[in-house]
């Protein structure tokens, strides 16, 4: 057994002297300690043992857990394996900085990206990470650009919604029917007085939720109280919560534990739909005064349609006109024509 530690030690400190040697800043340097990190993998790979052995498992000094033996860190260290592993990269050696930092962030640009960049001389022996931190984001922008509309064409010739925007018909508690109906939501729209559980929900909705796609974006609205059901039903409906977005109504409203002035509009994930690329994100809380009971702000059907301007879209419950370039369903939707095969569901 002490042989064994020996000897695995041994290695270790072979290795970590070998990356030692060759982590000093020049281009040739990083691609060798690359090099040597790829090694070094390869034999802990063939012997059965963790790589984090010689990396570490985190990052920090402080962290938990095995700590990396080397000058650098774990995520250091799968950079500068990405970094040798670019056949790009390294047959254009002469033509990049010495700086780990900025040839990682040259492994991320697509073939022509880097040689567009490569010509106009922005990539150089002399440049710094700024200089494609530009970019770097406009060609993130477009490769997002180009999922959703590769997803927006596939999903047009299935017929079903990869936006559902989803205002449901809450039944709000209050301390009496008899008395306490005053500003209850009744008083404007049919509620789902019969359906207030999650599961209840769901059933009483599988059919205008047959409208989304298996790739599909659900914004679901929900009030303060009704949040963990909401949260609920996009589980049931085999929906991934990733997000929010809360709609200061300025407007100081009921409640119990507080008087509410905001309502929250989940989101959940089902399938493969790209996020917003960085910088392109909107602002999580959106202020804007309430006016007609229940009517939602079209400031976040604008942004929607930023975030997936081609994917077929649609509202259940909206509330007057059919916003252009939408489908909608509900009692008090105003649209010409037959409702349509996506969004019929009888109650």
């Amino acid at each position: 057994m002490g042989a064994a530690m020996n000897e695995g030690n041994n290695r270790v400190g072979y290795w970590v002297e070998r990356i030692q040697m060759r982590w000093h800043e020049t281009v040739e340097g990083i691609l060798d300690t690359g090099r040597t990190l790829i090694d070094a993998q390869d034999e802990y790979k063939r012997q059965g043992k963790p790589f984090s052995d010689l990396i570490g498992m985190e990052d920090r000094d402080d962290a938990k857990g095995k700590q990396s033996q080397l000058p650098f860190g774990r995520q250091v260290a799968y950079r500068l394996i990405a970094i040798a592993e670019d056949t790009i990269l390294v047959s254009n050696s002469l033509q990049v900085p010495p700086c780990w930092e900025t040839l990682y962030a040259l492994t991320r640009l697509s073939e022509n990206k880097f040689y567009e960049l490569l010509e106009a001389g922005v990539i150089n022996p002399g440049m710094q990470r700024k200089d494609i931190k530009a970019a770097e984001k406009a060609e993130k922008i477009e490769r997002r650009t180009i999922r959703e509309r590769e997803l927006g064409t596939k999903l047009l010739a299935t017929g079903k919604n990869g936006v559902v925007v989803e205002d449901y018909e809450w039944d709000q508690e209050v301390w009496s029917r008899e008395t306490g109906m005053d500003r209850h939501a009744a008083n404007h729209y049919s509620v789902s007085d019969t359906a207030h559980s999650p599961e209840e929900i769901v059933e009483r909705t599988k059919d205008r939720a047959a409208c989304a796609a298996d790739d599909c974006a659900w914004f679901a609205w929900t009030t303060v109280p009704h949040l963990a059901i909401a949260i609920d039903v996009l589980r049931l409906r085999g929906f991934r919560y990733v997000s929010s977005w809360a709609w200061d109504k300025i407007n100081v409203g009921t409640g119990y534990w507080n008087r509410n002035r905001h309502e929250i509009l989940l989101l959940g994930i089902k399938g493969n739909v790209p996020c917003p690329a960085p910088g392109q994100q909107w602002e999580s809380l959106l202020s804007i005064a309430s006016v007609e009971h229940s009517a939602k702000p079209e400031q976040f059907l604008e942004m929607i349609e930023q975030y997936f301007p081609t994917l077929p879209k649609i509202e259940l419950n909206r509330r007057g006109p059919l916003r252009p370039g939408w489908d909608a369903w509900g009692n008090e939707a105003e649209k010409e024509g037959e409702p349509s095969s996506q969004a019929e569901a009888a109650e």
